[in-house]
């Protein structure tokens, strides 16, 4: 993964890591349905659209709930 790099102009001339749009390419994501409760997943193409259409194959509407990640982290207490 190739990210450029430019200088920032608004804080000490610091370089600054731009995410372009072809790295985001392979972004596939789990959304639940927050009409009929149906898990879909979806993909961004190199456009930053996402495919297929976000709408629910079941019911048709396009109300989604972003699922959470399954696990956990510890944090050490200070």
């Amino acid at each position: 993964m190739n990210i450029p790099c430019t200088k920032d102009t608004f804080k000490e001339e610091r370089p600054v890591a731009q995410m372009s749009v072809n790295a985001m390419a392979d972004l596939t994501v789990d959304y639940k349905c927050a009409n009929c409760g149906t898990i879909q997943s979806f993909t961004r193409d190199r456009e930053g659209k996402w495919q297929p259409a976000m709408t629910c194959k079941h019911c048709g509407t396009r109300i989604f709930i972003k699922l959470r990640r399954t696990g956990h982290k510890i944090l050490d207490a200070e």
